[in-house]
């Protein structure tokens, strides 16, 4: 299975990257003890161990913010490839799911063109991807299906407001 591979691609990608950079936050904090050593011995002074602790703790925190990233990429990655397999089980439940952003790219995957006029759907063009996975099937809705599809659209609408009713010009 395709999706499994990436997944499992992914999943050793994060978990390389997670190596690397534990291998250098454990070098760096043994840096770090190496340099507090040398302050209880005296051999540097307290202005030369404030310099170097600070820079060795500033690089100390951006990997571990590099960690987190990574961290949180693949949650994101395993939550991309959750809704893509929901795509393909259930594609009316994806939808209903997805934010309204997503929903624009769902039906780009089966319309290449839907024309209005007075608020009501004329005529919807299918994908040609589309049209070769069903052929034969006819995709001229009837005059009395069409008319019933009114789009709601209202001239006080703002689009940064979305659908919140409480928001009215």
């Amino acid at each position: 299975m395709k999706a499994q591979e990436l997944l499992k691609k992914a999943r050793a990608e994060t978990y390389q990257t997670k190596r690397v950079l534990n291998a250098q936050k454990a070098k760096l904090e043994a840096k770090r003890d190496s340099i507090e050593d040398k302050i209880l011995e005296e051999i540097i002074t307290d202005e030369v161990y404030q310099r170097q602790h600070n820079a060795v703790e500033e690089q100390i925190k951006g990997i571990d913010e590099q960690i987190a990233t990574a961290s949180q990429d693949k949650r994101e990655n395993v939550q991309a490839f959750e809704r893509l397999l929901l795509l393909g089980r259930n594609p009316g439940k994806a939808y209903r799911l997805a934010t309204p952003r997503i929903k624009r790219h769902y039906i780009t995957i089966f319309w290449d063109r839907i024309e209005i006029k007075n608020h009501k759907i004329k005529k919807a063009v299918p994908t040609k991807t589309y049209l070769k996975l069903f052929p034969g099937i006819n995709y001229n809705l009837p005059e009395n299906l069409v008319a019933n599809h009114k789009i709601i659209t209202q001239p006080n609408w703002r689009a940064w407001w979305g659908s919140n009713p409480r928001h009215r010009a």
